[in-house]
């Protein structure tokens, strides 16, 4: 087919060819919460020149234990459409329960569409959809140090100086929903004369969001924003507060942040106001 119009070019099936394809509108990807899920699995399909079909079809899960693996009786066919049941949804959810990160796990539904007329070319066909759930942490008081401490640990928390005369804050401990972080000198030489309270929010939020100095593993799980409010300082400690946004991929009821800024007892750096 050559359209005059300026329009796709296209290779229509003829007719007496029996041919399949996907629906252009097919979910084939979810999150899944505790409360909801974003992407709802739905799998249709086009018949070309709208020959009538049946529909069967097999799921594979690699995943070993038997009460979590997706199964074909996890999905409804009607009308030649494929919905991912409440029973797949719930294996995802009671499945990685412990875990701190998001898990992701592919499918594959293998297909297999009988022409109702036998009279049809290839009215036999066969097609693979690879499906992708992913099941999303939640984030509270019993693993949000573990997830700041990937950004703020092994020496990469935010700091003042050079690369051999530096002061950084690391050593995360979340209690009681305050985040602290305890002074560390790095290098041979006398850190910093002074830490300036001024700067510790703004280097925290752009710490956390994975774009300070020379970056880190963006968080895929929430991103930190100023709340507007400035930082104070008393007697050794700094503190502040941040707001968290949570992305898709974890749930949480968390909404803000206290962080604690503690200088180490005997270092010789002051804070500058």
């Amino acid at each position: 087919d050559t359209p005059t119009d300026g329009g796709v070019i296209t290779n229509d099936i003829p007719p007496g060819t029996f041919s399949i394809s996907e629906a252009t509108d097919n979910v084939k990807a979810s999150i899944v919460k505790k409360s909801e899920t974003i992407g709802t699995i739905k799998i249709g399909f086009v018949s070309a020149n709208s020959y009538a079909y049946t529909m069967d079809y097999t799921v594979e899960d690699s995943e070993a234990d038997e009460s979590k693996k997706i199964t074909k009786d996890d999905f409804t066919k009607s009308d030649n459409v494929l919905t991912f049941n409440n029973t797949g949804l719930t294996k995802v959810r009671n499945s990685w329960e412990a875990s701190t990160d998001s898990k992701e796990n592919t499918i594959t539904i293998n297909f297999t569409f009988t022409a109702d007329n036998k009279t049809l070319n290839n009215n036999t066909q066969t097609l693979s959809v690879k499906v992708t759930l992913t099941k999303a942490p939640k984030i509270d008081a019993t693993n949000i140090e573990t997830i700041l401490n990937r950004i703020n640990g092994n020496g990469n928390g935010i700091g003042w100086g050079t690369t051999d005369d530096y002061v950084r804050f690391t050593s995360g401990k979340y209690e009681n929903n305050v985040y602290t972080l305890t002074s560390t000198i790095v290098g041979t030489y006398d850190a910093p004369n002074t830490v300036k309270v001024s700067e510790v929010k703004d280097k925290f939020v752009r710490r956390q969001n994975g774009n300070y100095y020379n970056g880190n593993s963006a968080n895929p799980y929430f991103t930190v924003e100023d709340d507007g409010t400035a930082a104070t300082k008393t007697g050794e400690e700094v503190s502040f507060s941040v707001n968290l946004k949570f992305t898709d991929l974890a749930e949480s009821d968390m909404t803000t942040l206290t962080v604690k800024l503690v200088k180490a007892t005997g270092d010789s750096w002051t804070w500058e106001e």
